[in-house]
């Protein structure tokens, strides 16, 4: 019985196909998602979130379930294809919110495709106070957004509806709060087209 015999409505049957759902094989395996589309799978588990893109690979769970279901063990995971971030490039970060406090400041950790390198890019600023910061996400073409960051100034770590409501792509989201200390805190999370679920 195929996906049309099932879901008579058009309607559905394209809302599987730009997200599918997958029971995760017991003795054979999935073939990767295709690049920059998220799907679900229904493992032994629960229910796991998995998607690809340029710059990195996850397969996370999202809901625990509290009966086995009869499928395949889901192996969870997260991987940068390039490698880890230079912690260098995190002293520079750094630096940037400490000296813009109490101001928030904004910065996108990119990989470059033509200098094979990871970089930080800091894009143009719309608006910014000690409460609020809009900035353009658009990258030139050879760029691929890593991690999305922004600072509260002096104030906490956290994401707001703001955030949630702006937040759409493959990448990591940080927020860096209390950026007059010594070190300011962090609050982190994985975006996934809309989906956020913290590490």
């Amino acid at each position: 019985m195929n996906t049309q015999e099932i879901y008579t409505d058009k309607r559905d049957q394209v809302l599987l196909g730009e997200t599918p759902t997958f029971m995760q094989p017991r003795f054979g395996h999935l073939a990767p998602p295709p690049l920059n589309k998220h799907r679900f799978i229904i493992g032994r588990g629960g229910v796991y979130v998995e998607v690809r893109s340029s710059v990195m690979e996850c397969r996370l769970l999202v809901s625990p379930s509290i009966i086995p279901f009869p499928y395949g063990e889901v192996e969870t995971g997260f991987r940068l294809v390039n490698g880890a971030i230079p912690s260098s490039l995190y002293d520079v970060v750094k630096e940037r919110v400490k000296k813009s406090c109490p101001n928030e400041w904004a910065g996108l950790i990119v990989w470059s495709a033509s200098r094979l390198r990871y970089e930080l890019f800091e894009p143009t600023v719309y608006a910014c106070s000690p409460s609020h910061i809009s900035y353009e996400r658009t990258l030139p073409d050879d760029l691929s957004l890593v991690v999305d960051i922004h600072s509260h100034g002096l104030g906490a770590s956290y994401f707001s509806k703001t955030d949630d409501v702006s937040e759409d792509g493959i990448y990591i989201a940080e927020v860096f709060g209390e950026c007059d200390e010594s070190e300011p805190s962090l609050a982190s999370r994985f975006v996934i087209n809309g989906i956020f679920i913290r590490p």
